[in-house]
């Protein structure tokens, strides 16, 4: 399995429109993505 780790430099975070482009492009894959802030995580599992 492959794994990357992306850091968003942007000091005000991932903003809502880039967010949907990434969440567009992983539904194209079997992916499993986790975005992570502060120790907070959320995930998704898309396996189809």
């Amino acid at each position: 399995m492959l794994s990357k780790s992306l850091t968003v430099v942007n000091p005000s975070g991932l903003h809502l429109r880039p967010a949907g482009v990434l969440s567009q492009t992983a539904m194209k894959f079997k992916s499993d993505i986790i975005i992570e802030r502060r120790g907070r995580r959320s995930g998704n599992e898309n396996h189809d």
